[in-house]
């Protein structure tokens, strides 16, 4: 088979769509658009015995390749975006199913599965173009990942504006920015003042102004939870090895996962010093989680940088920088308040005046998460008898937060107790309406309900966009369901 001369293209999603849809056809493959890729091209043997089986097998292994690096990490939630558009993908077209069985199978609508595919034949064409430019200019490093593939590793968005963070953002916008300053930055804090937001929009800036090549994320958790019921666990929150797979994982390179320990470490450590990568470890619990994964990822990264979260000052270890994330200044606060009394309709907060503002901000002590709680309960219960009780329990911050949490739960009706007793069952980044009304076990109706006396409480986040919203739950809520009101309630419990 004489193949014409290489003519550089760029890879459309209706020229990826039609391979997909003739995934098993290798004849096809060998003659379709890809085939004339130089990704497929330079791949070819030497010699007259290149057949149309060939170079189908070469677009066909281009494909895995492409595909494998959308998987998302193994703890995502099934109904997760990224999990969805994954699986709608392999099952359609690797795996030959029928179109008809999968939105059942991912708990969508057909209309969603089409556009999750969609979706996926658009972040593969991605992948090809990109691949095949680095490709046409001779780079040798590893291609970049698409702009859908990072974004895809942050947690969903649930705040629509930040207050007070002006400094800290352009502090520690500063620090990833300059190759020689520190690459290891911790952001620690107390539980609820925003520290997983603020690391959010630090690594969708730091991205967006391509200071990275490409972002990995990774969250310790300490429980571990079940489809049929929330389980506690006292394993570690998260393990050198795992966090070694995730990187591999999201960095495109999966199949390192397999690889012997001191292998994977070599592979990684020569990919994190080639290019500038992001590595983000959020919730890191404890100093002893921390020291374990400090030396390794030090040994890991060179131009490539750390930005960990944990409640806790983590500053033993002296290559690291410490940013700790305070209480919001008074004025901050104040438009916090303004901000979520207007979004929620609560007009007489919305325009309560400085002093009553005041007594709010001096009660929780500037935490945004307090100053949310309080937002919702205002809503409910007159603020004089919310500010007195909460000044009673002020002094102590655990009983200060599960006094604000105990207060809400008695707010609830008995469906939206039901629908908070499963929240925990959808992943650390949260899941769209289809995942809520599943793990609920109440019909639409209720579930919409549900949802709004919960997000008014401020005990459930919305997040997302018009046409997918995520929902999720802050980890000191999660934390307030599995040790109070599961410990207490356990016939309640999913």
């Amino acid at each position: 088979m004489n193949l014409p001369p290489h003519q550089p293209m760029v890879s459309d999603a209706a020229s990826v769509k039609a391979a997909l849809q003739h995934y098993h056809d290798l004849p096809f493959l060998g003659a379709c658009e890809l085939a004339s890729l130089r990704l497929v091209q330079q791949r070819l043997p030497k010699g007259p015995e290149v057949t149309p089986v060939l170079v189908g097998q070469l677009v066909q292994a281009l494909l895995d390749e492409a595909l494998a690096l959308l998987k998302p990490p193994d703890n995502t939630a099934n109904t997760a975006p990224a999990q969805r558009i994954y699986t709608a993908l392999t099952q359609t077209y690797q795996q030959g199913s029928a179109p008809k069985d999968i939105p059942a199978r991912l708990h969508v609508s057909r209309a969603q599965y089409y556009r999750d595919l969609a979706q996926g034949i658009e972040q593969v064409a991605a992948l090809l173009c990109q691949w095949e430019n680095h490709s046409v200019a001779g780079a040798h490093s590893a291609p970049q990942s698409p702009t859908a593939a990072w974004r895809a590793h942050l947690p969903p968005s649930n705040y629509t504006c930040l207050f007070g963070v002006e400094t800290l953002l352009s502090h520690v916008l500063e620090l990833l920015a300059t190759p020689e300053r520190q690459r290891f930055i911790v952001l620690d804090g107390l539980g609820g003042m925003g520290k997983t937001a603020l690391a959010r929009e630090l690594a969708l800036t730091a991205m967006e102004s391509g200071l990275f090549t490409a972002l990995t994320w990774e969250t310790a958790q300490r429980q571990v939870f079940k489809w049929e019921k929330v389980q506690l666990s006292t394993a570690p929150a998260l393990t050198v090895d795992e966090l070694l797979n995730s990187i591999a994982r999201q960095t495109g390179n999966a199949h390192l996962a397999t690889w012997p320990s001191a292998q994977k470490r070599e592979a990684l450590h020569v990919l994190l010093h080639a290019q500038p990568y992001l590595v983000v470890v959020d919730n890191l619990e404890t100093a002893a989680d921390y020291h374990a994964l400090a030396e390794e990822l030090w040994a890991l990264t060179g131009p490539s940088k750390v930005l960990i979260t944990s409640r806790y000052r983590l500053d033993t270890f002296e290559q690291a920088t410490s940013v700790h994330v305070g209480a919001l200044p008074p004025a901050a606060a104040t438009a916090l308040l303004r901000y979520h009394a207007q979004e929620r309709g609560e007009r007489a907060l919305q325009e309560a005046d400085d002093a009553i503002l005041a007594r709010i901000y001096q009660a929780t002590g500037g935490n945004p998460l307090a100053l949310k709680l309080v937002v919702g309960q205002a809503a409910l219960r007159p603020l004089a008898q919310v500010l007195t009780e909460i000044a009673e329990a002020r002094d102590d911050l655990e009983t200060f937060y599960r006094f604000i949490y105990w207060a809400a739960w008695e707010l609830l009706s008995a469906d939206a107790r039901q629908l908070l007793l499963s929240l925990p069952l959808l992943a650390t980044t949260g899941g769209p309406w289809e995942a809520l009304v599943a793990i609920g076990g109440l019909d639409e109706r209720q579930t919409l309900a549900s949802v709004r006396e919960l997000a008014r409480l401020s005990l459930l986040e919305i997040g997302g966009d018009a046409l997918q919203k995520c929902y999720s739950i802050h980890p000191l809520t999660r934390n307030f369901i599995l040790s109070d009101l599961v410990q207490s309630a356990p016939d309640a419990a999913p």
